[in-house]
């Protein structure tokens, strides 16, 4: 029996059905296979986590119809995407946000409490906690240049957001 799918409302759904199928079958890896057939009971009941007129077996009839579904391997891309977002933002953050700062007049707080300490131990000494403190609080560069990744981050991602969907809204026409 064939199921239509309302491409606005379904798809939605199951795309999030689909993380969860991963989910629960990289849960099912760890636990090993003796525990599956206890798990199958709740885990996988249709009722619960499918809309209404859709069963496991549609997701193979997707695949037969040319829409991917996740599959567990997919999980191997995480952790190097991750490795290279973080690389991404400490270079961004050294090389373009810290050069921009210091264009526009902002100082870095490390460099300038060096002096202020330099000068106050000339003058008087200062208690230790002070300093600690000093030492510790985060300067308006570093606040900079975290802000400006933020700011290019989410509006990258934002952009991608919408050229993808405005890829799917042409191909679905």
């Amino acid at each position: 029996m064939k199921h239509s799918f309302d491409l606005d409302h379904d798809l939605k759904k199951l795309d999030i059905y689909i993380c969860i199928h991963i989910y629960f079958e990289v849960c099912i890896v760890i636990l090993g296979n003796k525990k599956k057939k206890k798990m199958d009971i709740s885990i996988w009941n249709e009722e619960f986590w499918l809309p209404k007129n859709t069963t496991w077996k549609d997701f193979i009839q997707l695949e037969q119809n040319g829409i991917r579904t996740p599959k567990i391997t997919d999980l191997l891309y995480v952790y190097p995407l991750a490795g290279l977002l973080y690389l991404a933002r400490i270079l961004f953050e050294y090389y373009i946000a810290q050069p921009l700062g210091r264009s526009i007049g902002i100082r870095d707080s490390q460099s300038n409490n060096q002096r202020i300490d330099s000068k106050k131990s000339n003058q008087l000494k200062s208690s230790d906690k002070k300093r600690q403190q000093r030492s510790t609080r985060v300067g308006p560069l570093a606040k900079f240049s975290e802000s400006t990744w933020r700011f290019t981050f989410y509006l990258s991602i934002f952009l991608y957001g919408v050229i993808i969907l405005r890829n799917v809204k042409s191909k679905n026409i």
